[in-house]
């Protein structure tokens, strides 16, 4: 019981990494002003009046004076709610557990004990809330950040790029 017990926290543990990773990658739409779309771009740097890209494999500059409109995608909501789901799920699941563990417990129920509630409590508490996390973040729908930049200047689209890369 309690190899299956520190297993799930292993497991729990690795799967937060490349969660975390995917949530903190930089991933940017751009759209010029003749409404060509470049998708999955990383800003790399702004060099006199170009920003270099690198979208997909391949390395690019355009003009700042072509940029329109940014966006910034920050990650599904589906995962993000699936896995915010997954944790509060675990944590109900555990008092659960241990709340309604019976006062006269069976066979099964002494060789557990309270620990076996609460841990099959959490498992099953986690599995409800990863699928109700990840409906609830769908619905939510997109939390990118959008950012005009039709009607600045040329200096204020550089300004506001050098922020951006700093910031990012």
């Amino acid at each position: 019981m309690k190899i299956i017990f520190r297993l799930s926290i292993i497991l729990t543990l690795f799967f937060i990494p490349s969660v975390l990773t995917y949530s903190q990658s930089a991933d940017w739409t751009i759209i010029t002003s003749s409404r060509d779309t470049l998708r999955s771009c990383i800003i790399r740097e702004v060099v006199g009046g170009d920003v270099n890209l690198i979208c997909g494999v391949s390395f690019t500059h355009i003009s700042v004076d072509s940029l329109s409109i940014l966006i910034k995608r920050k990650g599904s909501p589906l995962w993000k709610g699936a896995i915010n789901g997954l944790y509060a799920g675990m944590l109900v699941g555990a008092v659960a557990g241990l709340v309604f563990y019976p006062e006269t417990p069976s066979k099964w129920e002494k060789y557990f004990g309270k620990a076996g509630y609460a841990m099959y409590g959490s498992l099953g508490g986690a599995a409800a809330g990863f699928l109700l996390g990840g409906i609830v973040g769908a619905i939510v729908g997109s939390n990118d950040d959008k950012y005009d930049l039709s009607k600045k200047s040329k200096e204020e689209k550089i300004e506001f790029l050098r922020n951006l890369i700093d910031n990012d």
